[in-house]
C-alpha cells in the first residue's frame, strides 16, 4: 500500500510540473489582413490580466511572412519579434524593415512578429507589473507560443530573436539578458538605458504621462486609482529608496541583470546597439553606451554602432546595422526542412 501511495503521489507530482511548463497557446478573437503586409492577431492574455489596471486584456501582434512562405509548404523559418516604442503601433517596425529587405533584394528570410506593448497609459514597457499586466510573460511565453502554434517556424532558441525601438529598444536587450533560453539575440534602436546618473537626467525631459507609464510598470502604487506611479523624491528616506530601486529595474540596473545573466546555462549569440548621436534625449547615447560598455566587460558578444541621427530608426540604420546583424544571426537557418 505504502509503494502504491508513493508510485501515485510521483505521478501526480509529474503531472503537475509538466502541466506548468506547457505554455498554453492563447485563444485568439481576432484574424484578419492589414494592408496586404501582414495579419493581425488579437488574443486573450491571462499576463495582461494579471495586472489590475487593463480593462480589455487583449494581447495583439502584428505577423509578417517571407515570400517565399506559401509556396514552399515544406520550409520552416527563423523569427524576429520587433518590439516598437512608446506609443507606436506595430506596423512601425513591420513596415520599414520589409521595404529596406525589398530595396536591398536581401535573401535572408525570417517570420517578422511586431507586438503591440501600447495600454491604456501609452506603453507597457514590456516589463511585469501588479498594475500593467504581465507583458513580458506575454513577449516570452504567449506571443512565441502563438507564433510557434500557427506558423512553420523553427521552435527553437537559437531561430528566435528580438528587436526593438525606444520603448522597445530597451525591452529588447532586458529581457534578452533574462531569457536567452528563449532568444539567441537582440537588437536595440535607440534603446532606453541608464548609467549612473540616468534616473535624475531622465526625470527632467519627461512628462507626466510618461512618468506614469514607466512608473506604473517599475514602481506601481496599486492602492490608487491615479496615478499608478511612485515617483522618486531622493530624499534619502528608506520608502524614497525602495522607489528609486523600482525605477532602476528598468533601463537602469545592468550590473544586477548581468550577475543574474552569468548564472544562466545558455547565453546570448549577439546583442547590437544602435544610436542617433543627436537623439534630443542626451542620456539615451550616454546610456546606450554604458550599457554596452558594461555587457562587453561582462564577457557578453557585443556590438554598438553611432549614427549622425535623432530618435529614430532610420534606413540608413536598418540596412547597416539591423539586416546586416540578422544575416548574421540567421546565417544557415533561414529555411528548415519540415
Amino acid at each position: 500500500m505504502k509503494n502504491h501511495f508513493n508510485f501515485v503521489f510521483t505521478v501526480l507530482i509529474f503531472l503537475l510540473t509538466f502541466t506548468s511548463c506547457v505554455s498554453i497557446v492563447p485563444h485568439v478573437v481576432k484574424d484578419v489582413k492589414i494592408r496586404d503586409v501582414c495579419t493581425l492577431l488579437c488574443f486573450k492574455s491571462k499576463a495582461i490580466g494579471r495586472g489590475k489596471l487593463e480593462p480589455k486584456r487583449l494581447g495583439k501582434i502584428c505577423v509578417s511572412i517571407p515570400d517565399s512562405y506559401v509556396n514552399f509548404p515544406e520550409r520552416r523559418y527563423p523569427v524576429i519579434y520587433a518590439l516598437p516604442g512608446f506609443g507606436d503601433s506595430a506596423l512601425s517596425m513591420i513596415e520599414p524593415i520589409r521595404q529596406d529587405l525589398k530595396e536591398m533584394h536581401n535573401q535572408t528570410e525570417f517570420i517578422i512578429v511586431s507586438i503591440d506593448g501600447g495600454n491604456c497609459l501609452g506603453g507597457s514597457f514590456f516589463s511585469n507589473s501588479p498594475a500593467t499586466g504581465n507583458w513580458e510573460d506575454l513577449v516570452v511565453r504567449e506571443a512565441v507560443t502563438l507564433t510557434d502554434s500557427r506558423y512553420r517556424t523553427i521552435a527553437e532558441p537559437q531561430s528566435r530573436m528580438l528587436a526593438g525601438f525606444s520603448m522597445g529598444g530597451f525591452a529588447a536587450w532586458n529581457i534578452a539578458l533574462k531569457h536567452p533560453d528563449v532568444f539567441c539575440a537582440a537588437w536595440a534602436c535607440c534603446p532606453g538605458a541608464w548609467d549612473e546618473n540616468g534616473l535624475k537626467d531622465t526625470l527632467k525631459s519627461w512628462d507626466s504621462t510618461y512618468k506614469n507609464a514607466y512608473g506604473a510598470a517599475f514602481s506601481p502604487d496599486i492602492t490608487k486609482q491615479f496615478p499608478f506611479a511612485r515617483i522618486p523624491k531622493f530624499n534619502g528616506t528608506e520608502e524614497d529608496a525602495a522607489v528609486i530601486s523600482g525605477w532602476e529595474q528598468g533601463f537602469g540596473g545592468i550590473h544586477e541583470k548581468l550577475s543574474a545573466y552569468q548564472k544562466k546555462d545558455i547565453k546570448l549569440t549577439s546583442i547590437s546597439f544602435a544610436f542617433g548621436s543627436h537623439d534630443p534625449y542626451p542620456w539615451i547615447p550616454r546610456g546606450t553606451k554604458y550599457i554596452a560598455q558594461a555587457m562587453a566587460d561582462a564577457g557578453l558578444p557585443v556590438a554598438i554602432k553611432e549614427y549622425q541621427s535623432g530618435h529614430e530608426m532610420t534606413d540608413t540604420i536598418i540596412r547597416t546595422s539591423f539586416i546586416p546583424d540578422v544575416d548574421s544571426i540567421f546565417a544557415g537557418k533561414a529555411v528548415k526542412e519540415k
